[in-house]
């Protein structure tokens, strides 16, 4: 899967902190894959901003083709649904949502339909004969 920089940050702030032996053994082989090396940094002129956030030359930006094994995938998509329900997503960009489909394998298309059952807006027009 590709990942862009702000994806790779998102998803190293928003790692299981606990979990199973294979939460221990998985994360940090996700972490090595997705870090942002000392060269990348660079190139990138990756810096603190004066908001305590991360900001980065986009221009010079390419995403990174990341391969995750199997029991990595299922952490992420199941941390993220986590996050998700209970309301721990971190949504303020919208890029967040193309990320959580990414790893759970879902659809822009099935979550608006989701969030417009849930807000009961799903009443359909009735035809008149």
């Amino acid at each position: 899967m590709k990942l862009s920089i702000f994806e790779r940050l998102v998803i190293l702030n928003n790692l299981p902190t606990g979990g199973s032996i294979g939460n221990a053994i998985a994360l940090p082989m996700i972490k090595e894959k997705i870090q942002i090396t000392g060269a990348e940094a660079k190139q990138l002129q990756l810096r603190a901003d004066d908001k305590g956030g991360v900001v980065w030359n986009e221009k010079k930006e390419k995403d990174k083709e990341v391969h995750f094994g199997k029991l990595e995938k299922s952490i992420l998509k199941k941390h993220y649904e986590q996050l998700s329900a209970s309301e721990q997503l971190p949504i303020g960009n919208p890029k967040i949502i193309d990320l959580y489909c990414k790893l759970t394998g879902a659809s822009i298309e099935s979550l608006k339909e989701s969030v417009i059952e849930d807000n009961g807006d799903d009443e359909k027009p009735v035809k008149s004969k």
